[in-house]
């Protein structure tokens, strides 16, 4: 079974995902629209699965990061409470 880090860039009706090796290559792609968030992750997982992949790692594009975050990081309770303070740079 393939590894692979699941990139998300969540929009207001999208969800648009990329699968990459350790090696960096893109292994798959793909938008999913018109439907809840839930059930168009639910399409991607299904998709990893149909294709032999095993997710090692995720992460998710934030719109804004402000000053502290402009770069990747483990998330955890503390960043996502600073994360959610920064929704009125990014309200939609």
């Amino acid at each position: 079974m393939t590894e692979a880090v699941l990139v998300l860039n969540a929009g207001s009706a999208t969800l648009k995902y990329a699968l990459y090796s350790e090696s960096l290559e893109c292994l798959a792609r793909g938008l999913e629209e018109g439907a809840s968030h839930d059930v168009m992750l639910a399409r991607i997982l299904s998709d990893v699965e149909a294709k032999k992949m095993r997710i090692a790692a995720a992460g998710h594009r934030v719109v804004h990061g402000g000053d502290k975050y402009a770069l990747p990081v483990l998330l955890d309770a503390s960043v996502m409470q600073e994360l959610e303070a920064l929704c009125p740079l990014a309200p939609l």
